[in-house]
């Protein structure tokens, strides 16, 4: 059975995800608001989910209107696996337990499994779409985050513990 999943269907989860993305780091933005560094990284962070979300919006005008363009039922399976394990499992991911975040070693660390899980969940995107040169920008996009995100918790462990308090 062939499962009637598009690209236009596809674009659409990823908005979602970019949606969701931008909420998470609005909430750790407003939880670390004594810390206006971290504060505005996450802020940033926000401010460059809600510009991917545009960017899949974009894409979804330019994809055809017909069903014409079915996806491969094992590679768009594969994504939903990892769209549903990494960002609609509530008591796993990075958004569980958001509420409880202690400091700013755990924000930090929410954030790099987010960043991590939505670049597995964009290469899994690519697979099932083609490579295209805004979701090449969209994944390099992403593992900067990543980068970025290990930068700052690094140099944060670097800090004596005084200073990271």
């Amino acid at each position: 059975m062939s499962e009637r999943f598009t690209v236009r269907k596809t674009l659409e989860l990823a908005i979602v995800t970019e949606e969701m993305g931008a909420l998470f780091y609005q909430r750790l933005a407003a939880r670390f608001a004594h810390d206006r560094e971290l504060a505005s990284l996450f802020e940033q962070l926000a401010l460059e989910e809600q510009d991917h979300h545009w960017q899949f919006e974009s894409l979804l005008e330019l994809a055809p209107e017909t069903h014409d363009d079915l996806v491969d039922a094992d590679r768009v399976q594969r994504l939903r696996e990892v769209a549903a394990s990494q960002f609609f499992a509530r008591d796993e991911g990075p958004f569980a337990g958001v509420e409880q975040i202690g400091d700013e070693q755990e924000g930090l660390a929410h954030a790099l499994t987010f960043e991590e899980a939505t670049l597995e969940v964009y290469l899994a995107l690519r697979d099932v779409l083609g490579r295209s040169v805004t979701l090449d920008a969209l994944v390099n996009t992403e593992q900067t985050h990543v980068n970025r995100l290990r930068e700052v918790i690094t140099a944060l462990k670097a800090l004596p513990p005084a200073a990271t308090g």
